[in-house]
């Protein structure tokens, strides 16, 4: 069994844009800091194919506490994934993992989403 640990500090910056009459429009309310942590467990036997687990926490923090539209977008995300990593030398390797996400925001205006999906690389 190998077990791991991941930290994926992301963050969205977002230019103004230019309208055709001359004038912008600033996105500064799209633009967010999104720290994440995951956690994996990987059975490494047998060596060819090896199974894993893997849960993730991506909460979504905002710079601007309202939108265009006045909704706060901040957010909780949850993401697991269960698959199998390929590894049977150097033509034959990659992963590919059934896929759940699922994020919350703190507006009740806005619907939490859930998402079911595959992953493969």
């Amino acid at each position: 069994m190998k077990d791991g640990c991941a930290r994926a500090p992301n963050v969205q910056l977002y230019d103004d844009l230019e309208l055709l009459d001359g004038g912008t429009e600033d996105n500064g309310d799209r633009e967010y800091a999104e720290p994440a942590v995951s956690i994996r467990a990987t059975y490494s036997e047998p060596p060819s194919f090896k199974p894993f687990v893997e849960v993730g926490y991506a909460p979504r923090f905002h710079f601007k506490s309202t939108d265009r539209n006045g909704e706060n977008r901040n957010s909780h995300g949850l993401n697991a994934r269960a698959g199998v990593v390929i590894d049977r030398g150097p033509i034959w390797s990659g992963e590919a993992a059934l896929v759940y996400s699922a994020r919350d925001y703190e507006d009740s205006a806005l619907k939490t989403a859930n998402v079911l999906g595959v992953d493969a690389t």
